[in-house]
């Protein structure tokens, strides 16, 4: 619980600095000596400058890209949160099963 607290505080703050993830898989989460997660690996984020404003780039870890992401469309900056949402799931899910 603790940790899936951690991981949606970091989304929940790149969020209000309108910036987006764009990669969120098990290997850009770390641990820290005393056990917390740490978002890391900014290297495809996405800052968000001009409200209503849309993207087409399809970039990401094929294996956690949200279904959209697939799709041919261009995508508004709150579906991209959405995609960083959906991620996240997916890595918690892996923390659950062990993976």
């Amino acid at each position: 619980m603790k940790w899936t607290r951690e991981i949606l505080c970091a989304l929940v703050y790149l969020k209000s600095n309108r910036i987006a993830h764009r990669d969120v898989k098990s290997k850009n989460i770390f641990v820290t000596r005393d056990f917390n997660l740490k978002l890391g690996d900014f290297g495809v984020f996405k800052e968000f400058n001009s409200e209503n404003e849309m993207t087409n780039d399809r970039i990401g870890t094929l294996s956690h890209m949200a279904p959209e992401l697939l799709m041919d469309m261009s995508l508004s900056e709150q579906n991209i949160y959405q995609c960083d949402v959906f991620a996240t799931g997916l890595v918690l899910w892996e923390i659950a099963m062990r993976k």
